[in-house]
């Protein structure tokens, strides 16, 4: 690989804040896709 470990600490550092923001955009779309999948969910029930 080549990678040292103070390469791998400084690369990690500078893509730490774009991590978390990807992880909080995936609870947040998460969420969305259940909140959708409970309104498609009772549109259903309300065509039956």
């Amino acid at each position: 690989m080549g990678v040292g470990w103070d390469h791998g600490e400084i690369l990690a550092h500078k893509y730490c804040p774009f991590i978390w923001a990807l992880l909080n955009n995936a609870n947040k779309i998460h969420h969305s896709l259940q909140v959708i999948y409970r309104i498609t969910m009772s549109a259903q029930a309300a065509d039956q």
